[in-house]
Formats: C-alpha cells, sequence, structure tokens
C-alpha cells in the first residue's frame, strides 16, 4: 500500500494505471479482479478506458520499451546537471 500511495502522489500531471484481466497461476489462466486500493482513489480524478487495450506485437513492445528508456535516460541526465 505504501508503495502503491508514493507511486500516485509523485505523479505531477498524469498517472496512467493499468492492470490485468487475467493472470496465469500454477499454469492455468483465472480472471483478476482490480487491485482494492483503486478504490481509494476519488472518482472525480479516475477515467476509466475499458476494453481499450489488446496485447501487443513483440514489434510494438520492443518499440514501446525503446522510447520509454530514452525518456529515462534522457530524464536522468537532466536531474543530474541541476
Amino acid at each position: 500500500r505504501r508503495l502503491f500511495y508514493v507511486g500516485v502522489t509523485r505523479a505531477k500531471k498524469e498517472l496512467l494505471l493499468t492492470r490485468s484481466r487475467k493472470r496465469k497461476r500454477y499454469g492455468k489462466w483465472r480472471d483478476v479482479s482490480p487491485s482494492r486500493f483503486l478504490c481509494e482513489i476519488p472518482p472525480e480524478l479516475v477515467t476509466l478506458h475499458e476494453n481499450g487495450c489488446r496485447p501487443l506485437s513483440e514489434t510494438s513492445r520492443t518499440s514501446l520499451l525503446a522510447d520509454l528508456y530514452k525518456k529515462l535516460d534522457k530524464d536522468i541526465k537532466n536531474r543530474q546537471e541541476v
């Protein structure tokens, strides 16, 4: 709970939370419920996007991760210069 709170409170403008609908456990796929911590976020601060996502291809995942790493590297360099 503390880690979730830290992550939420450090968001400056916007926070995107995602979740999985299914999880593989002991070799079987099971439906999962959203975290109970999500219910603690005031409803007026939440915009839900149901069924807006689908699994990405490996190429898309690789591209998205590469972009994310570039942004993180840039952010780290900017912080070190300050």
